[in-house]
């Protein structure tokens, strides 16, 4: 594997509301939270890089997840992504549940195929990342999410894609992750798809820990228990740049090229 790089700067828009800025919650959610007002309901270290943990917030009745692991270092990476895929595996194989998955494509989708994706996995789809380029070659990174049932509403994505057409010539090339919500017979599915390059499990392994019980314990009430558990009202933050794009950098996945640049 080539030696990792640094991710150039990205823009960030928002298609569901506005430009999303960078959450700075790494592993410690809600920062300026009295350390009192947050319960430890996991806390794992799968290796000496990879760990992952969830909390409660009793302030705002919210729960939040971090993950870590090393990804400045061609080793990190890879052990990140074994992690990621044996995990998977093994969550595929429990018999009942939904599961929430933050899937890696192996290359950007057309919005159709996409949207075929969500159709034969029966998932829900959360939110997603689209991958454009500029004519010199800097990638763009487009966030959003379903908006009233539908999972790109077409008003929203227009509005983006000719703005950002119309100031640089940008080219959207494809969706290149999705935060969604599966079954653990479809995430098994998942793993022999060639459009699909790792779903980072610590997702599932973090919500597992929002259990009714560990809930109620750290002293959430039942309004914010039954919010949760309905997949609503929660966090996960991993460290460090989109796995995608770090995938990008070591060549296991192809970088966007402008049309331009091709002629």
């Amino acid at each position: 594997m080539p030696k990792l790089l640094l991710p150039r700067i990205s823009w960030i828009i928002g298609l569901t509301t506005c430009i999303l800025i960078a959450s700075l919650l790494l592993l410690h959610p809600h920062v300026g939270v009295a350390e009192e007002e947050q319960v430890l309901l996991v806390e794992r270290h799968v290796s000496g890089d990879i760990a992952y943990n969830a909390f409660f917030d009793t302030r705002s009745q919210a729960v939040y997840g971090g993950v870590t692991y090393d990804y400045l270092s061609t080793r990190g990476v890879e052990a990140y992504i074994a992690f990621s895929r044996t995990a998977s595996q093994a969550i595929g194989q429990r018999s009942e549940g939904i599961v929430p998955i933050k899937v890696i494509f192996s290359h950007p989708l057309a919005q159709g195929a996409f949207e075929q994706f969500a159709q034969t996995y029966a998932v829900e789809v959360q939110s997603y990342t689209i991958r454009a380029v500029e004519p010199n070659g800097m990638r763009v990174t487009i966030s959003g999410g379903p908006e009233g049932g539908i999972i790109v509403p077409p008003h929203l994505l227009k509005l983006v894609t000719s703005d950002i057409t119309e100031r640089s010539a940008t080219e959207v090339k494809g969706w290149i992750e999705a935060v969604i919500t599966t079954t653990p017979q479809n995430l098994a599915r998942m793993q022999r798809d060639p459009d699909v390059f790792v779903t980072e499990a610590a997702y599932t392994l973090i919500s597992d820990a929002f259990t009714a019980e560990n809930l109620a314990r750290a002293g959430a009430t039942q309004a914010a228990i039954t919010d949760i558990q309905a997949q609503h009202n929660r966090s996960v933050q991993i460290t460090g740049p989109s796995l995608y794009w770090i995938l990008e950098d070591v060549g296991l996945v192809p970088l966007p090229v402008h049309t331009q640049a091709e002629m």
